[in-house]
């Protein structure tokens, strides 16, 4: 059986996307396209046929790796109006990418106490500010969560912190922080800041990281010997830049 479907061009056919049979089998759904708009999510979440999706993407073509912040048609109404209860329960993985920043509705939506009950990990793409971080960072929304992608967004050093609040994000493992609005004083803060138990990977703003210095980076790696900060070049993935992995270790180690 089908089992994991990658689509793009959607916007406009959902409907009869969401009539096909063969979806009940899907268990991971990404859509990339950049006109994928509200009535296209608000027909995928009623689909009776994705009720056991495990996981959900819904963003643009943009190359994360690179900065580029090229998100869906989706707005806040979308997300707001999503049909949770249908989709949802079943969810381990949900990234969405919206064209502009949650509002405080959408965000209560998203947040819900029924909204993701089973969600491991959460990506959130150019639509999350101090407030929408500081909102997840409260709790008690996803008591499953371990990894959490925030790139891209417009999160700045309070929020970030509060984020890695070790009591409220006692599960949190993994979390993201590429591409957001922090200074290289975000080092120094995390170095002298408890973090959450389970953390084994963090990663920092790339330009924060090289703007620290030797120093700073050494003092964070001291401090946190169990987490792996994409401070080494070959560290696989695209979220930590090879430049700024390079330039970071040659600090270090000139």
């Amino acid at each position: 059986p089908l089992r994991d479907v990658r689509l793009t061009a959607t916007a406009g056919r959902v409907v009869n996307l969401a009539a096909c049979r063969h979806l009940a089998a899907v268990r991971g759904l990404t859509i990339y396209d950049r006109s994928f708009g509200d009535a296209d999510l608000t027909a995928l979440s009623e689909a009776p046929s994705l009720g056991g999706l495990r996981s959900l993407s819904v963003g643009g073509c943009g190359n994360l790796s690179r900065g580029q912040r090229d998100g869906s048609g989706v707005s806040s109404r979308g997300v707001e109006n999503f049909a949770w209860a249908v989709v949802a329960p079943s969810l381990a993985y949900f990234h969405i990418c919206p064209r502009l920043a949650l509002d405080r509705a959408a965000l209560a939506a998203l947040l819900g106490d029924r909204s993701l009950p089973a969600l491991r990990a959460l990506a959130l793409t150019t639509c999350v500010n101090d407030e929408g971080a500081r909102a997840i960072a409260a709790g008690g929304a996803f008591p499953k969560l371990e990894e959490l992608y925030l790139d891209c967004n417009a999160i700045g050093q309070g929020a970030a912190l509060a984020l890695l609040d070790p009591v409220r994000a006692e599960r949190l493992r993994a979390l993201h922080l590429n591409y957001n609005r922090m200074s290289e004083y975000i080092v120094d803060r995390i170095s002298a800041v408890k973090l959450p138990p389970s953390l084994r990977v963090l990663r920092l703003p790339w330009d924060a990281l090289l703007f620290s210095g030797a120093e700073a980076i050494r003092r964070l790696e001291e401090c946190h010997p169990l987490i792996d900060f994409g401070l080494d070049p070959q560290t696989p993935g695209v979220d930590a830049p090879v430049t700024a992995a390079r330039v970071a270790r040659y600090l270090l180690n000139p």
